[in-house]
């Protein structure tokens, strides 16, 4: 089992290595990947793992992760 991260962004030059980097760093691992552009619009979604290949469930993890990918989009935007 995965934990399953959607990102939807308006695509750039980037983007998907800011993202994929964003979770490495959070020590999570990418089981796989769907990536997609709409457009303008890119939708990627991801199933990750912990360092120990299981799923993410501790809601502190959780929020730590979405505050990394927030923090990301965040510093995108103009």
């Amino acid at each position: 089992m995965s934990t399953v991260i959607e990102v939807e962004s308006l695509d750039r030059v980037g983007l998907l290595y800011e993202i994929t980097r964003a979770l490495f760093v959070t020590g999570l691992s990418i089981s796989s990947a769907i990536v997609a552009t709409y457009g303008e619009l890119a939708v990627d979604v991801f199933y990750v793992r912990d360092g120990f290949g299981h799923k993410v469930i501790h809601p502190e993890r959780l929020a730590a992760i979405e505050e990394r990918l927030m923090k990301l989009w965040k510093a995108s935007c103009p």
